[in-house]
């Protein structure tokens, strides 16, 4: 029993050791490469079974390319030339000769969709001696999706689909047949709830005459993947459609905008009663600049999220109060100047003087600024002004104009109320 059950054992790794190797075998068959055969003009058998052909004067050398005529490939060569052989090498279609290039140890080829049925790589040699090819191979270039249509394919080529980088993926379109417009759909979903869709429609004659290659970037910005989980990514079109589904882990960008988010709230709940007398304590002038700065800093987390046009909108807007806070900063000193030369000149006695001192600063900010509500208004309204003659910041944050204009009148009928009831 126990050499059966030995045996048994042996017989048992054999076969998974079997099975792996074929396994192997298997995997390699299918992810390797063709491999190319050089040939010549009055070849010998054994220049082409060695892949070693002599050169005397002028000779021709060329493989044709096994690769299906509408399929990306990459033609990697390696050669061992003697130094008295020069030459090119070319990729030829037919008769039609392209992608000239000196010979060399290691030389490249690529072959794009096209109607030629006959393809080869020649080299054209000149000298004596010899040259060896010690390695020939065709790589197909497999895109991630690839429609076969009748009057052109669509190969789609994946870059990117992460936190970090968002979507990017390279569309090349290869027209069997001219035509003049292409329209297509891209659509984003995150744990099926559509987040993001761009429709488009390219209409160009000589960018989709028959035989030509058009290339059409697909992005999606990297803010839409902010959160992490499952996205499903669709792009559909007439005849065809692609969908794919995958998991996005967070990213840089998408951890630094939690932290800095978890922070703040922290901050705001933390100390909320610091914060609100330290906003109290703030003139209009400070008030407008600490604005200036938060919006300058959503504005730098918003470019690092790729999106420049809402990036740009922002600062400007942030300029905006800047310029309004530093007015409103000036005119605050020169008031503040005033108030201190007029105390000085005002002064007649003692009882006044201690009487002004008893009042205490409970009544600097009235004597010196009287009106902080009207330059309040006058700097909304000023705001109003300027975002309505400035359309960019008006094409990402519609009516923000009307927003600062009714504010300027809630502010004015506020001020009359509170002065009525003084």
């Amino acid at each position: 029993m126990t050499e059966t059950s030995a045996n048994n054992g042996v017989d048992y790794l054999k076969f998974l050791a079997v099975s792996v190797i074929i396994s192997l075998l298997f995997l390699i068959q299918t992810v390797s490469a063709e491999e190319l055969n050089f040939t010549a003009d009055y070849a010998s058998k054994e220049e082409i079974a060695t892949q070693t052909f002599h050169i005397d004067g002028y000779r021709r050398i060329y493989t044709s390319i096994p690769i299906d005529k509408y399929d990306f490939a990459r033609i990697e060569v390696e050669l061992k030339l003697t130094k008295e052989v020069s030459g090119t090498g070319f990729f030829v279609m037919d008769s039609r000769y392209t992608q000239q290039t000196g010979l060399s140890n290691h030389l490249d080829f690529y072959q794009q969709p096209s109607e030629f049925e006959k393809r080869r790589i020649e080299f054209q040699i000149n000298g004596k001696g010899e040259i060896k090819v010690e390695k020939a191979e065709a790589i197909k270039i497999t895109p991630d999706y690839r429609f076969d249509g009748e009057y052109y394919n669509i190969y789609l080529f994946i870059k990117s689909s992460d936190a970090n980088q968002g979507f990017k993926g390279d569309m090349k379109i290869y027209s069997k047949k001219s035509f003049n417009t292409l329209s297509y759909t891209l659509k984003l979903s995150y744990f099926g709830r559509e987040i993001f869709r761009d429709s488009k429609s390219l209409t160009s004659k000589n960018k989709f005459a028959k035989g030509k290659l058009s290339d059409i970037e697909v992005n999606i910005p990297a803010r839409f993947f902010i959160l992490p989980g499952t996205y499903n990514l669709e792009i559909t079109s007439n005849g065809w459609k692609f969908s794919k589904s995958f998991t996005v882990w967070p990213g840089i960008s998408s951890i630094v905008a939690f932290a800095l988010v978890a922070l703040t709230v922290y901050a705001g709940v933390r100390y909320r009663r610091e914060i609100r007398e330290w906003l109290d304590s703030l003139s209009i002038g400070q008030k407008l600049v600490l604005i200036a700065i938060i919006l300058l800093i959503f504005s730098a987390l918003i470019l690092a999220f790729e999106n420049k046009r809402s990036a740009n909108s922002t600062s400007i807007l942030a300029y905006y109060f800047l310029v309004l806070g530093v007015g409103n900063l000036t005119a605050e000193y020169i008031l503040e100047r005033r108030n201190e030369g007029s105390k000085e000149n005002s002064i007649q006695g003692a009882k006044k003087k201690n009487k002004e001192s008893k009042e205490g600063e409970d009544t600097k900010d009235e004597v010196f600024d009287p009106y902080p509500e009207v330059r309040s208004i006058i700097s909304l309204m000023v705001l109003s002004i300027l975002l309505h003659f400035t359309p960019e910041v008006l094409r990402t944050f519609p009516y923000l104009d009307v927003a600062a204009f009714i504010s300027v009148i809630f502010l004015v009928v506020l001020s009359v109320k509170e002065r009525k009831i003084r």
